[in-house]
């Protein structure tokens, strides 16, 4: 007969805030350079190396992140959010 409390934080992101990384399982990837910065220090503190991958399945699209590609950092309210990173 105990209580069980769930707690959420609502932060202020949407669709139009992402900047780097992937919402749709990689179809539509975004790096922006400030955002890519940021995630190239964090990836050398972590010793992760930048991986690359192919967008639409041909050489010219390839690209390359810090991190998995379906990985999401947001930015809003001149901050960043990282989410999806487990």
């Amino acid at each position: 007969m105990g209580y069980r409390l769930i707690a959420m934080s609502m932060l202020p992101i949407n669709k139009y805030t992402l900047v780097y990384g992937s919402a749709d399982g990689g179809f539509s990837v975004f790096n922006h350079a400030k955002a890519a910065k940021k995630m190239k220090r964090c990836a050398q503190q972590l010793n992760l190396k930048e991986s690359g991958w192919l967008s639409g399945g041909t050489p010219t699209s390839c690209r390359s992140l810090c991190a998995a590609v379906d990985i999401e950092v947001h930015r809003s309210n001149n901050s960043f959010y990282l989410l999806d990173f487990r």
